[in-house]
């Protein structure tokens, strides 16, 4: 499957990145589940995000530790009522969270969004993008990753067969 970033709607707003070297964890650095199903639009348990982007809507204060922040599931219904003015959030491509103090702003592009379900942390959205930072009654919309499990396991198996030169 091939996938192509649509700069008009944000649909399909993910990237990998091959490492050069591997990653060592440690009590602060661990590797975090894929899902191996869409998340229920029930879902009621914690989500966090994480970044290095702007403290503030217009303001250019970057932290000097990564940030976290505890942010809310939006039901898509509701989420598309908010931005319908906007243009369509892709229900299979999307999803909403936050919307209260908390939020993901300029900079935090390509971070986290990782659930906590029965103790295990899984990636459910990569931040993509919102209406400015942290308004009242705004979620920030967030790549959906159960979408692209396939394409993510596809790509790593031709970037672990690629050779030092030629094409993938």
């Amino acid at each position: 499957m091939h996938i192509g970033f649509e700069r008009s709607t944000f649909e399909n707003d993910i990237c990998l990145l091959q490492l050069s070297q591997n990653v060592k964890a440690n009590p602060n650095i661990a590797p975090v589940c894929l899902p191996q199903d869409r998340m229920s639009d029930n879902f009621s348990g914690n989500c966090f995000i994480a970044g290095w982007g702007v403290l503030a809507e217009n303001t250019n204060t970057i932290p000097t530790i990564l940030q976290e922040a505890e942010v809310p599931y939006v039901k898509h219904d509701r989420c598309q009522t908010i931005f319908q003015k906007a243009g369509k959030i892709f229900e299979e491509k999307m999803m909403c969270f936050g919307g209260q103090k908390s939020d993901s702003c300029q900079g935090d592009s390509g971070g986290p969004l990782v659930c906590v379900e029965n103790g295990v942390p899984i990636l459910r959205g990569i931040v993509s993008f919102g209406k400015g930072c942290g308004r009242p009654g705004l979620p920030g919309i967030y790549t959906r990753v159960s979408t692209y499990i396939d394409w993510i396991d596809e790509s790593i198996e031709k970037m672990l067969a690629r050779t030092s030169c030629g094409p993938v």
